[in-house]
């Protein structure tokens, strides 16, 4: 029997359903909890140690805490999990906060809109999709670095959607239907008045005119080579928070540029170095069929830090500055990130940690492709 609890993730977050208890409401801390556990897997355990870092104190799981910090940080999480069982019910309604002792915790059984909504895109149903995304911005009020991955991919799904069907169509029906009346005060001669197109329609043809007007100024811009135009990583959102901490984001798949971008050019590699020793490589692979470029940010053999699990933190921007991001630790490589370019040029941001999670490489900027 399906559950009749649904997590709202899209909005406010919260949970929705008969069996909630209108009583109980969600401070930020449950609702951050509350959409970290809708996210996982099915079946997932997070951990709670982990979850304290992530949800209380906003690090990365792997940073290492005070004692007494974590031990704080940890009860506010309880507290966050009791009053979540409280909002959830009796737990009759199908979904139920699960966990064993103080180690691990996980919801079983709820419905997420967010499910629904990657539902709708891969079943190519764009019209419910949108209707979902529309009830509001996604995970709106929480912040944390760990919810930039998800946004992406809403952002992504969206856009792959493309825009909704055009509306064009009933502004020509307006102009139809006022074509064929009988027009106000016609002449005894019985000749007629030219009809006038509808208000709503001039203001639509008006709209559609200075649009075109916009995208051939940012056409033309790029033609002629206009800076503006050009990429820049730095103005990317930061990858280290202002106390020298790593800003973490969730998991990405691993994979190979090659295998997402078949028919990719060989890599452009460019060479990451600090205190003369080479720490890192940016590698980054051009599809011009599909205008997109990749990249993956690699501790190659005879790095210091190869194979080391240390923090990574690779941003992409191609075209209008639009960015993909892999922060989080890794032994070998992050990525890979895709973004889209017209010509292959993409501008690129990468900080480096090392084991004791100092930063021999800290926003180090640069450009490919955009000679």
């Amino acid at each position: 029997m399906p559950s009749s609890v649904r997590v709202r993730l899209f909005g406010e977050v919260d949970v929705e359903g008969e069996q909630a208890d209108p009583t109980v409401r969600l401070r930020p801390l449950s609702r951050g909890l509350l959409a970290r556990l809708a996210l996982a897997q099915p079946g997932e355990r997070l951990d709670t140690e982990e979850l304290a870092k992530l949800l209380v104190v906003k690090v990365a799981p792997d940073i290492t805490l005070a004692p007494d910090k974590l031990s704080s940080a940890q009860q506010q999480l309880r507290n966050a999990q009791w009053e979540l069982r409280k909002r959830l019910g009796d737990g009759n309604g199908g979904a139920k906060l699960l966990g064993s002792g103080r180690r691990w915790v996980a919801l079983d059984g709820a419905r997420t809109d967010y499910r629904e909504f990657l539902d709708a895109v891969d079943g190519g149903d764009g019209e419910r999709a949108r209707a979902i995304a529309s009830r509001g911005e996604f995970l709106a009020g929480i912040d944390d670095p760990w919810t930039a991955a998800y946004r992406r991919t809403v952002e992504e799904r969206l856009r792959a959607l493309g825009p909704p069907a055009d509306d064009a169509g009933s502004g020509r029906r307006e102009l139809s239907a006022e074509s064929t009346a009988s027009p106000a005060g016609a002449s005894g001669s019985g000749r007629a008045r030219a009809p006038r197109p509808s208000r709503s329609w001039a203001l639509k043809r008006a709209g559609l005119a200075a649009l075109l007007v916009a995208v051939g100024a940012i056409g033309v811009a790029e033609l002629v080579g206009d800076r503006a135009a050009v990429p820049d990583a730095s103005k990317a959102p930061p990858d280290i928070a202002v106390d020298g901490e790593a800003v973490e984001l969730g998991r990405k798949p691993s994979g190979r540029c090659q295998r997402l971008l078949p028919g990719a050019s060989s890599p452009r590699v460019t060479a990451i170095s600090a205190a003369g020793q080479t720490l890192g490589e940016v590698r980054t692979y051009y599809q011009p069929e599909q205008h997109r470029v990749c990249a993956k940010l690699v501790k190659p053999q005879g790095s210091p830090l190869h194979g080391e699990l240390s923090h990574l933190a690779l941003t992409l921007c191609g075209d209008h500055n639009r960015c993909a991001r892999d922060w989080r630790a890794y032994r070998i490589d992050a990525g890979p990130v895709v973004v889209p370019s017209r010509d292959g040029c993409v501008s690129w941001r990468v900080s480096m940690a090392d084991r004791a999670g100092k930063w021999p490489v800290r926003d180090r900027v640069g450009r490919t492709g955009c000679s």
